[in-house]
């Protein structure tokens, strides 16, 4: 899936996005357009904007942007 895709997909559901990603589990929890968690391990970070949420680089030094195409998808 692309970059342009999950965020279309993140855009249109308000579920929760799960997904591996160098053998560690990542999520993404949209609870409104202007709230979402970000979460990694036992950490976690709230952004204000989706296109926030595609490109802070938390996810192992990467953003979600960057890393889509070679991510792992568990839950959409």
């Amino acid at each position: 899936m692309t970059a342009a895709q999950i965020k279309d997909c993140l855009a249109e559901h308000n579920g929760t996005f799960v997904f591996e990603y160098r053998g560690k589990r990542y999520g993404i929890e949209p609870y409104c357009d202007t709230e979402i968690e970000l979460w990694y391990g036992d950490l976690d970070t709230t952004v204000h904007s989706l296109d926030e949420a595609m490109n802070i680089p938390v996810f192992d030094g990467k953003s979600l942007a960057e890393i889509a195409d070679e991510i792992v998808i568990y839950e959409f």
